[in-house]
């Protein structure tokens, strides 16, 4: 569970940076 977490969180920054841009 812990490493879905992790990976969601990873994507959902991504996708900011990627939007904010």
């Amino acid at each position: 569970m812990a490493q879905q977490l992790l990976a969601r969180l990873f994507i959902l920054r991504i996708s900011y940076l990627c939007w904010e841009s």
